[in-house]
């Protein structure tokens, strides 16, 4: 069984699976609860699958797909955490991911692999920059839901007389007590130094930053800073001893914020383009468009599934009650993944957060905005929104 990371977990939306196999278990439990409890669970969406599977394929394919996975499961090392577990599997391969955020226990056999709760978590754990303002100099990280790297340590070029000046950054009873005129204006051009070699070093990225140390520091820097793209609220506090890997477990809960802010500004746009005549909620109407790649976003539900057949040719669709009936998939994740491999961009949302109720959304590329078509960019990892010149259309519809 191979181990994945969540990166590599994307990239199966590229595979060619059939038939393919999704479990995710949920490993976040009450302090009460143990393994066994894990193993149980584990059991039950196993003999789904194996339901699945019996119900849908014939006996030798059923045995050359489960036979392995059986196996894979009885001997993966189960233990409690925070998030969930993933466990994707095909005649080829059998991989496992450890997924950081929520999901719940399912059970899939399709054509292709689930991939809903993984988009989920990158969505959530997007890659980020994290400056560490230390003492003497600042660490730039580069931070994913795959881990964190030091991307490049800045010297600050703070030369002040005796330790007590630079000591003062620290300690708010003593900013503006301590520090005399001349340090003051020394500060301030290491922090306006600190800006020009950051922007070197950023210059052309359009990833968020997120900014850690004490808050005098933060706020100084703030001034100066010209990158775009600086997150508003920053990780403050005593940070000097701090290793990497601390660093990263704080910020993770202050950036997934952040990104849960980009969401809700995606739903207001998609609003905004569906007054434009830009955006649609009808599946049938969406499914026909990302296969003609007419699709630049789409919002889909991660907590519910809709099951039937899609024609990644035609866009033809076809609804069935149930998931055992012929090797349904999930449409909301099939078109999905259609729309990745288009180019679109694709934004998963509990389903309370869904725009009107609905299940799946979607902003198309061009339109009747205006008397021209109009292009939107729609994109969760920079603005969440739309270009200029597309924002002006809509708000002058």
């Amino acid at each position: 069984m191979k181990v994945m990371t969540v990166t590599e977990a994307m990239r199966l939306v590229e595979a060619k699976a059939a038939p393919a196999i999704s479990i995710y278990l949920k490993t976040d439990f009450r302090e009460h609860e143990g393994v066994g409890t894990l193993q149980s669970n584990l059991t039950k969406l196993y003999k789904r699958i194996e339901s699945l599977v019996s119900k849908t394929y014939d006996i030798r394919t059923r045995d050359r797909l489960l036979e392995p996975l059986k196996k894979s499961i009885s001997s993966l090392a189960l233990k409690k955490g925070k998030g969930g577990l993933a466990i994707y599997h095909n005649e080829n391969f059998t991989g496992v991911v450890n997924i950081p955020t929520p999901v719940q226990d399912l059970a899939i056999a399709s054509e292709s692999f689930h991939l809903k709760p993984v988009l989920r978590c990158a969505q959530l754990r997007g890659r980020y920059y994290l400056l560490a303002i230390r003492r003497k100099c600042a660490d730039l990280y580069m931070i994913s839901h795959d881990g964190i790297s030091k991307t490049d340590r800045i010297n600050m070029q703070v030369n002040l007389k005796g330790s007590s000046a630079a000591e003062s950054m620290d300690h708010p009873k003593r900013w503006f007590g301590d520090i005399n005129l001349r340090n003051r204006k020394v500060l301030r051009d290491s922090m306006a130094s600190l800006n020009r070699q950051l922007s070197a070093t950023l210059k052309g990225e359009r990833l968020p930053l997120l900014v850690a140390g004490a808050h005098q520091k933060q706020e100084l820097f703030r001034e100066y800073c010209s990158y775009e793209y600086l997150v508003d609220r920053g990780l403050t506090g005593e940070i000097e001893y701090l290793d990497q890997t601390e660093l990263s477990n704080m910020a993770g809960q202050l950036i997934e914020q952040h990104y849960i802010e980009l969401e809700q500004r995606t739903v207001s746009m998609f609003c905004k383009a569906e007054a434009a005549g830009l955006a649609s909620t009808d599946l049938y109407e969406i499914a026909k468009a990302v296969v003609q790649g007419q699709v630049q976003g789409l919002i889909v539900a991660e907590d519910r599934q809709m099951w039937g057949h899609l024609d990644r040719l035609t866009g033809s669709v076809e609804v069935v009650e149930q998931e055992s009936e012929l090797a349904a998939d999930d449409l909301l994740d099939d078109i999905a993944e259609l729309t990745i491999l288009k180019g679109g961009k694709v934004t998963v949302l509990p389903s309370m957060q869904m725009p009107r109720n609905k299940l799946i959304a979607a902003v198309f590329r061009w339109g009747n905005a205006s008397s021209d078509s109009v292009r939107l960019t729609y994109d969760l990892r920079t603005n969440g929104g739309l270009t200029d010149h597309s924002k002006a259309a809509l708000y002058s519809s």
